[in-house]
């Protein structure tokens, strides 16, 4: 019987063998990653046996994805290696509360304390997953539901943006010379997804152009031309066709370039030489893995 280890299991440890049969791998893999590449569990027992804990486990999925793509073992290591995870879920749905209150209240000043004081203390893969992204979907739930008005989604959704940039500016990576093409779909209004992105990467010391919402097709397909673009992600939370302009676009891109595509838009949607991510860990860890 095979044992699911929960992606978020705060003071859970398990062993290797459960771990192993969790991720589908034999547990001599584990061995050897741990022996050849450090990726071993972090928590000892009080009877001094070693053990995982969600963030091991969650970092071994990472590898096992990343080997999936072609990735050689030793550079999905040191991408997920680079990757901040946290597994802290305490007081996570009184933040995310707090930040609805904020948003009825129009308070920006309480938004963006609320906003910096989780990023500076979680990093911003670990604050996008935990904190912002089910802040993004209450506040999108409120505001559908008539809890509240489009003045306060909105004043959320830029007040974050600003944060993040912030961020960005306060790590100081600049993207002059990078080769990595971060987007949105040509008829898409969503920037916050690639901010994400660029700044975790910036994190991990990797520069990546962010070149923000509704990107045409056209003006894509240039710029990765002019940069000799090792790798584009083009987000889209609007349904795509397999068959529009962009899809025909970044199928010729993937013969080039390693792409990326990620957001709902994409469900159901096969672009060829396309490698679909399902979250910003995932997204970083596949590029780093590729820019390490």
């Amino acid at each position: 019987m095979s044992t699911t280890v929960p992606a978020n299991g705060a003071n859970v440890v398990w062993s290797v063998g459960e771990v192993a049969s969790s991720l589908g791998l034999p547990a001599s893999t584990l061995r050897t990653w741990e022996r050849r590449y450090g990726l071993k569990p972090s928590v000892r027992t009080s009877g001094g046996h070693r053990r995982y804990d969600a963030a091991d486990v969650e970092r071994l999925r990472l590898v096992q994805h990343l080997v999936g793509q072609g990735v050689a073992v030793s550079e999905a290591a040191k991408a997920a290696g680079r990757v901040k995870l946290s597994h802290d879920t305490a007081g996570e749905e009184q933040w995310v509360d707090a930040i609805v209150q904020s948003a009825r209240a129009l308070d920006a000043r309480a938004l963006v304390s609320s906003f910096n004081a989780v990023l500076q203390r979680h990093g911003t893969i670990s604050a996008w997953t935990d904190y912002f992204a089910p802040a993004l979907r209450r506040v999108g739930d409120e505001w559908a539901s008539g809890g509240l008005g489009v003045d306060s989604e909105h004043l959320v959704s830029e007040t974050l943006l600003t944060v993040m940039r912030a961020r960005l500016h306060e790590v100081g990576v600049h993207p002059s010379d990078a080769t990595i093409l971060l987007a949105s779909a040509e008829d898409d209004q969503h920037a916050l997804p690639i901010i994400a992105i660029q700044a975790s990467l910036a994190e991990a010391g990797v520069a990546a152009h962010a070149l923000g919402p509704r990107l045409p097709s056209g003006a894509l397909a240039d710029i990765a031309a002019r940069t000799n673009a090792s790798t584009v992600f083009i987000w889209a939370s609007v349904a795509r066709s397999g068959q529009d302009r962009l899809a025909r676009v970044l199928s010729s891109l993937a013969l080039s370039s390693r792409l990326l595509v990620g957001g709902p838009g994409w469900d159901g949607v096969e672009v060829p030489g396309a490698i679909r991510c399902t979250d910003l860990p995932t997204t970083v860890a596949e590029i780093l893995g590729r820019s390490a």
